[in-house]
């Protein structure tokens, strides 16, 4: 937390930036004027509440962000047990707990930390209840809507999705039903900030430029 490490060039440039101009109500703007869309809404938004709260406390803002990183290990176990075994999952968490990597870039106030609980808690409540609940394939599908607002890249899980289906044919209707309401709603949940872009810019922009 109180490591003299530098804030990532990104969010000294254009999230905090952002993240002012939304709190003096000039919306996504990195210059107060200019509409924004080189990366997703979300991590500026939460970015603001904490400017808005705490001010530029950038330790408050760390503490935020490790908890993140921290929250990851039970989903990454929770996840390594639905898909393989308990021991995968122990072990996966137990290197995610050390990635340095990761620690790093939330020390330095990269959104890869929000993005990554998000898209991780998505997974989760789809292998766990999201087969068998619809409720649950729709929460979990909107929750990686919020994963995509915050980085785009994560639009690229789509494919993966309709793996189950196409390895096995016979997949189960209850398990077809599951991915097509987490895709449907995942896809949903970007739709207000790609009108938002198109009417802005006039091309089609569904999270980020």
């Amino acid at each position: 937390l109180f490591f003299p490490v530098g804030l990532s060039s990104d969010f000294t440039n254009e999230i905090m930036p952002i993240a002012a101009n939304l709190i003096a109500g000039k919306g996504f703007t990195v210059d107060g004027v200019t509409p924004w869309a080189w990366k997703g809404p979300l991590y500026p938004l939460i970015t603001a509440f904490f400017v808005l709260f705490a001010g530029e406390n950038v330790l408050v803002q760390r503490m935020f962000m490790l908890l993140l990183d921290f929250l990851c290990v039970p989903l990454v176990i929770k996840l390594g047990r639905l898909a393989l075994s308990e021991r995968v999952g122990l072990v996966a968490a137990w290197i995610w707990a050390f990635y340095v990597p990761s620690i790093w870039l939330s020390a330095i106030l990269n959104y890869e930390a929000v993005a990554t609980v998000l898209l991780l808690a998505a997974l989760a409540g789809l292998l766990s209840r999201g087969f068998r609940n619809p409720a649950w394939a729709i929460g979990s599908g909107l929750i990686l809507s919020l994963a995509t607002l915050c980085k785009a890249s994560a639009l690229l899980l789509g494919p993966f999705l309709f793996l189950p289906v196409l390895l096995n044919i016979r997949t189960r209707r209850s398990v077809r039903r599951g991915l097509f309401l987490f895709a449907f709603f995942s896809l949903l949940g970007i739709i207000p900030w790609t009108i938002r872009n198109y009417h802005r810019f006039g091309t089609f922009v569904p999270v980020a430029a």
